[in-house]
């Protein structure tokens, strides 16, 4: 292992090894995941730090080549556009000074050879030069210190008054406001723009609420959401398309077969639906809406359906256990199936098409067994079950 500040280049170098990359992808993105269940419900701010040093991404957006003299600009872009102020709140000026706050934040290739790509911070590539961030905020520079808090601080303090986005970024900080539409698009409804009174309201919240004297708690925030009329407003009910984890693991969870070759089928359905795990597509990640509703995935997510409903997910002993229960009182009770995959799967009343569909196909079969596996992958298959 090395030190602080130290980088241990092999001599000679290590000869190229497909195993040994996997190896180390795979314990990256594991590192990656780790970090955002472990601190991901926290502090932004913290999030925020441990992300721009996380291995995964030193490597993924190019910080890990960001030297003095050299500046890598595309993490510096990234943390703005992406992961926390948003489009039109920051300058090409401003990426080109975090750019040069960013260096020497770096992996060792060497620091373990257990493990190699540590994060160090290298201070022989660290540009000690002053960097005039969002000017005229106060000029950073820590001579050979890292400057990365004080970048992450005035990123998650910074009040662009662009009120061209919208009338709140005059006096709300535009991380608070940028993430409070993200978390009201992912939680309630992809098209709220970002001007909704909403969105300043939970801004503000992010902004204020604290946690161990940190500003921008995550959990306290999402509890504020959770809790408001707009996340239990009608309107938004079964608007949002499912992205193909949610039609996966709901399905997998509201039927109770969690234990079922779920390190198999699962991943395996996500990817062909054209969500693979730690796979995305780009630095934004997936597109969501109905980005995801399209001819060959629906039949992916049917052929996903089929499956579950197969004697070998959905076993005898599976089926036998649901006779008597409140919904089922007997294996002749068709409406009875129906109210049970009905509140399972869909929850509110079915409509008559639904009705009509599911009615034709339990006055067509015989068998107990057999109607409650069709039941299944009929319920799954509606246009409904696609939306939450």
């Amino acid at each position: 292992a090395c030190g602080p500040g130290e980088l241990v280049v092999p001599d000679p170098p290590l000869p190229p090894d497909s195993n040994r990359r996997r190896q180390i992808v795979a314990r990256l993105m594991i590192d990656h995941k780790k970090l955002i269940r472990e601190q991901g419900h926290k502090s932004f701010r913290d999030i925020l730090l441990a992300v721009t040093r996380d291995p995964a991404m030193l490597i993924y957006l190019d910080n890990r080549e960001n030297r003095a003299g050299k500046p890598q600009e595309n993490y510096a872009r990234e943390v703005m556009e992406l992961f926390s102020l948003g489009v039109g709140n920051y300058t090409e000026q401003d990426v080109r000074e975090i750019a040069r706050a960013l260096t020497g934040e770096i992996v060792n290739p060497q620091c373990s050879f257990n493990f190699p790509y540590d994060y160090v911070f290298f201070a022989p590539f660290h540009d000690t030069g002053t960097k005039n961030i969002f000017p005229p905020s106060t000029p950073v520079n820590n001579g050979s210190l890292p400057d990365t808090e004080d970048v992450i601080n005035l990123i998650v303090d910074r009040i662009s008054g662009n009120t061209s986005i919208s009338a709140a970024h005059a006096t709300i900080p535009a991380t608070a406001l940028h993430m409070a539409w993200k978390f009201i698009n992912w939680f309630v409804h992809e098209d709220i723009a970002i001007d909704d009174p909403a969105v300043a309201e939970l801004g503000t919240i992010f902004y204020a609420v604290s946690s161990n004297g940190f500003r921008y708690d995550v959990r306290e925030t999402l509890r504020a959401l959770f809790k408001s009329q707009l996340f239990y407003d009608t309107t938004y009910r079964y608007k949002m398309y499912k992205r193909p984890a949610d039609f996966v693991v709901t399905a997998l969870r509201n039927l109770d077969l969690e234990e079922t070759s779920y390190a198999n089928i699962a991943p395996g359905a996500m990817e062909l639906m054209g969500m693979g795990l730690f796979q995305p597509p780009n630095v934004a990640g997936w597109n969501h809406g109905r980005a995801w509703i399209n001819a060959t995935s629906l039949v992916v997510r049917f052929n996903y359906a089929d499956r579950l409903s197969t004697p070998a997910i959905m076993t005898n002993a599976y089926i036998d256990g649901l006779i008597g229960t409140t919904e089922i009182t007997s294996t002749n009770d068709n409406a009875g199936m129906k109210e049970y995959f009905r509140a399972r799967l869909i929850q509110t009343a079915l409509r008559p098409e639904e009705d009509t569909i599911l009615d034709a196909f339990l006055a067509g079969v015989i068998g107990y067994r057999a109607k409650i596996r069709g039941l299944a992958h009929i319920f799954m298959t509606l246009p409904r079950y696609q939306l939450k």
